[in-house]
């Protein structure tokens, strides 16, 4: 069974969402499992809005990628050739050039969108953990506590390299698949009859 560079770029993609999830629901549980006595209300803030919205959208992002493979997969035609389903519709590698752009313009307004969104929350939680650990002024006995605060920031940082690169990948991805559409379209003979020619 040949695998296609689709299906291997997808199972790579969907394992870096796949680890960019594990990681946002560690830091995120761990997070919210903190108490701090007297922390500034960034703190809830960061809890009570950024933080579930990071483990939302990560979820989406593997989930979506989570069905491109299926649907790429090289096991899928086999599947439908031995149960009888058509396998007339055409697939994301050998579609028109013009169904090829709808597609990845579908992919960019949900996946591409969700993981840009889920940038912009990244890097908002970053910004609030900054602000709590160098601009709040802690006692002594709360010093430990920054500490921890410090790993999950890094943390963020790596999940927040993770999602950028997905992005990165799409975008290189797609317009690599739309170079090669273009060019196998206009590689097509053309069927267009011209009478003036055809005299000769």
């Amino acid at each position: 069974m040949k695998l296609s560079y689709s299906f291997v770029h997808n199972v790579f993609t969907t394992c870096l969402s796949l680890a960019a999830m594990i990681m946002t629901i560690v830091y995120v549980n761990k997070l919210n499992s903190e108490a701090i006595p007297g922390a500034p209300r960034a703190f809830d803030k960061l809890k009570d809005f950024y933080l579930a919205e990071c483990v939302r959208l990560s979820a989406l992002i593997f989930v979506f990628d989570a069905l491109v493979i299926i649907y790429h997969s090289p096991l899928l035609p086999f599947l439908k050739f031995h149960l009888g389903i058509s396998t007339e519709a055409a697939t994301f590698e050998d579609s028109a050039f013009g169904n090829l752009v709808l597609v990845t313009v579908l992919q960019f307004f949900t996946k591409v969108f969700a993981c840009a969104l889920l940038c912009f929350f990244d890097i908002m939680t970053l910004g609030e953990l900054s602000f709590i650990i160098d601009e709040y002024v802690w006692t002594d006995e709360q010093v430990d506590k920054t500490e921890g605060l410090k790993k999950y920031k890094t943390l963020v940082t790596v999940v927040l390299v993770f999602n950028l690169l997905i992005i990165f990948l799409w975008f290189v991805y797609s317009g690599y698949q739309c170079y090669l559409a273009r060019a196998s379209e206009e590689e097509k003979p053309s069927t267009n009859y011209n009478p003036v020619a055809s005299v000769d």
